[in-house]
């Protein structure tokens, strides 16, 4: 039987919250990893064969349940506004603390099918939210959670790696590579400027609202950045965390769709974060349900 919905109660409609925390595999969070989950969230986990896999997936979900507890009391309102891009809150043991174990049980963060497969969703005391919209990541020790009230959210975070030429022609088009050549001057090396575009495409893939449905088609999703907005080297981090978030002013084009959403990125130290948000309304609404409609378009 499929679980029914659950719309919140009347919170303010604010863009997406960020927060990040450092993945501690033999911590004391770690080890008291059952206080937190669910019993169907435990299934999941203990699924997972490798320590450092497991701990990763825990964390991004208890920073997740942190920011929609925060939600429920209305705590976020104190750090909320509608100016974009958000900071990104750090947290530890300590914030974690702030609220009970048992609250932290009534927050599922599932697949929403059966299966356990698929884009994680929120539940709250065994019922989907709706309203609320999450997406999650980890990555190099470090695992973050964005959640939004307003729209669509989608992050991803990844470390730098060197590829062959294959992969950047099976992935990126030709006005991307173009792009990347003409970043170089700004002392940006070419993987960590085609980690920020891969990023951005995980992220605008996670959305959920994406024409496409695998990265096995992200050479045809065309990223066109506006250059007159960004030079790279302004935003190298001096620091291995950087909590602020540069803004992208962008469109992703892809058969005939193109979508302009607000977008964000963090550059660290051996870390590269990206994060794709929308705005529900009428317009985009109706867009998503002519992008749904035509299967030659969302299948091509």
């Amino acid at each position: 039987m499929p679980p029914s919905t659950t719309h919140l109660p009347e919170f303010a409609q604010c863009l997406p919250t960020i927060a990040a925390m450092h993945i501690d595999i033999g911590g004391e969070l770690a080890v008291h990893a059952k206080d937190y989950l669910s019993a169907k969230e435990l299934a999941y986990f203990h699924q997972f064969k490798h320590p450092r896999r497991r701990y990763e997936w825990f964390t991004a979900r208890l920073v997740c349940k942190l920011l929609f507890s925060r939600y429920l009391s209305n705590t976020h309102l104190a750090n909320s506004n509608s100016v974009w891009p958000p900071t990104i809150q750090k947290l530890g043991c300590n914030d974690i603390a702030t609220v009970l174990p048992i609250v932290y049980r009534s927050i599922e963060i599932l697949p929403s099918n059966p299966s356990l497969k698929g884009a994680p969703q929120l539940f709250w005391q065994g019922n989907i939210l709706s309203a609320m919209y999450l997406s999650i990541s980890h990555a190099g020790g470090l695992a973050i959670a964005s959640l939004s009230s307003s729209g669509p959210v989608g992050l991803d975070l990844e470390e730098p790696i060197s590829h062959c030429p294959n992969f950047y022609e099976s992935y990126f088009s030709k006005q991307e590579t173009l792009w990347v050549q003409q970043q170089i001057k700004d002392e940006l090396s070419i993987s960590q400027l085609y980690t920020l575009l891969w990023t951005l495409k995980e992220s605008y893939l996670k959305t959920g609202i994406s024409p496409i449905n695998n990265i096995c088609d992200f050479a045809n999703l065309e990223i066109k950045i506006d250059t007159s907005l960004f030079t790279v080297s302004k935003h190298l981090p001096k620091i291995g965390f950087n909590s602020q978030l540069h803004i992208l002013k962008l469109q992703f084009s892809y058969a005939k769709s193109t979508f302009a959403p607000y977008a964000a990125f963090s550059i660290m130290a051996n870390l590269i974060l990206s994060i794709v948000a929308f705005e529900l309304n009428t317009h985009l609404e109706n867009v998503l349900k002519v992008l749904r409609e035509d299967n030659s378009l969302l299948h091509k």
